[in-house]
């Protein structure tokens, strides 16, 4: 009858180790269905991310065109002051002339 008894405990203790080890590899499953899920997550977030934000290359040739409309713009203002100082000196001389007029004819 021992010998029963012995085999009935170590049969008792072997089915509680197989009911932990089921019990242990459910627990994993839902912690790797979890960690799946926060990374599933985290891959949708960087790819919206990464939607929203603008390439090097397309940052590049952005600047690119801008520091070519600022050369642009510096150009046409140099311009323009060459042209109003020329005005400028323009008139000076017709002033210069009227006043020379002026006085030879009074």
């Amino acid at each position: 009858m021992s010998d029963n008894n012995s085999i009935e405990v170590r049969l008792a203790r072997l089915e509680e180790r197989v009911k932990s080890f089921d019990l242990a590899r459910e627990l994993q499953a839902k912690e790797y269905a979890r960690r799946l899920d926060e990374l599933n997550h985290a891959h949708e977030r960087a790819v919206a991310d990464r939607a929203g934000t603008v390439t090097r290359t397309v940052c590049d040739l952005r600047h690119s065109v801008i520091d070519g409309k600022v050369s642009e713009l510096k150009e046409n203002q140099a311009i323009s002051k060459g042209k109003s100082l020329a005005y400028a000196f323009g008139i000076t001389i017709v002033l210069a002339l009227l006043a020379l007029i002026l006085k030879v004819f009074k």
